[in-house]
């Protein structure tokens, strides 16, 4: 049975008063459509009407803006990815409604991507940019498989991942930040920093994402002889928010590393940070499976594991 896409707007005025209640499972999403920044190519798909007050049984809703490209342009939440991770038995009546379920929520989501092929990307010059296609960040491993495992396959371009989601909640867990030794201090990030966090990443960012993002880092202190509190020589450690509200790019000098700075740049920038996007106290990291460095830090900073997720790009043109 086909199904519809709907526009809805932006802002999330439609959507988020749907979408919260299920928090932390719609938590990237949320997050993405709260944050501050929206362009002209800024798009929410559903497939529900905007005139909707109650979710169906089976939903798709995606948020996307492909201006953001080679960045993370779209994220995706399905009704599937409610359901429990372990296995189902077969024959069951919960078996059943899973699958049913499954088929719905492909059918939807086929729909929402030849929506988005119609919309069109916006014009670049960009080399590393392919108009064709488009990248899906933290994409929940139910929904992942759904797109695996529907025939013809050939449209998913590039797969990274398993990464663990972590949950962090700081209302029930505060973030504790204790006091840095007298050498060093807490600052944001500025323009002149970014050049350096990004010689440190493989992931693909742009400085006009940072520039948009809550931002820590942990400096050497300015000289005593200063007039000036603010730091001038290059941070040791930082992270950032980013635009779905989870911990990115999070990093500590190889020679300032073992200290503990890394769990508190992350409490501090939690301290400051999450309150740009709401006020209930969640936020979220993507860990790589082999970066137990990072895993550390979320579990000691109170952290849930959640679900696994992938970064997938689509090929809209070969989407059927």
């Amino acid at each position: 049975m086909a199904s519809k896409t709907y526009l809805h707007d932006p802002s999330g005025t439609t959507t988020l008063p749907l979408l919260r209640p299920l928090l932390p499972a719609t938590l990237p999403l949320v997050r993405r459509i709260q944050f501050n920044h929206r362009s002209p190519h800024s798009h929410i798909l559903a497939s529900f009407p905007p005139s909707t007050t109650t979710l169906p049984q089976c939903y798709t809703v995606a948020f996307c803006d492909r201006s953001r490209a080679p960045e993370t342009e779209m994220w995706v939440f399905c009704s599937i990815e409610l359901f429990s991770s372990s296995a189902t038995p077969p024959y069951s009546p919960q078996f059943a409604i899973e699958q049913q379920q499954s088929n719905e929520c492909t059918t939807q989501l086929i729909s929402l991507f030849q929506e988005l092929r119609t919309l069109g990307a916006p014009p670049t010059t960009d080399p590393d940019i392919d108009a064709s296609e488009v990248l899906i960040g933290s994409l929940h491993e139910r929904t992942f498989r759904l797109l695996q495992n529907h025939e013809p396959g050939d449209y998913i371009k590039i797969n990274h991942g398993p990464y663990k989601k972590y949950i962090f909640n700081t209302q029930t867990n505060p973030p504790s930040t204790k006091p840095l030794p007298p050498d060093f201090t807490f600052a944001p990030l500025r323009p002149e920093h970014f050049a350096l966090v990004l010689s440190r990443t493989s992931i693909p960012r742009r400085e006009r994402t940072l520039l948009l993002c809550p931002s820590m880092g942990i400096f050497p202190s300015p000289s005593t002889s200063t007039t000036s509190n603010t730091p001038t020589e290059p941070p040791v450690a930082w992270a950032f928010l980013s635009p779905d509200g989870s911990l990115a790019s999070l990093h500590c000098e190889e020679p300032y590393q073992g200290q503990g700075l890394a769990k508190a740049v992350t409490s501090k920038l939690f301290e400051i940070g999450i309150t740009s996007f709401a006020s209930d106290g969640l936020t979220h990291a993507d860990v790589d499976t082999e970066n137990l460095a990072s895993q550390g830090v979320c579990r000691a900073l109170g952290a849930r594991k959640g679900w696994e997720v992938y970064w997938t790009r689509i090929d809209l043109e070969k989407v059927v």
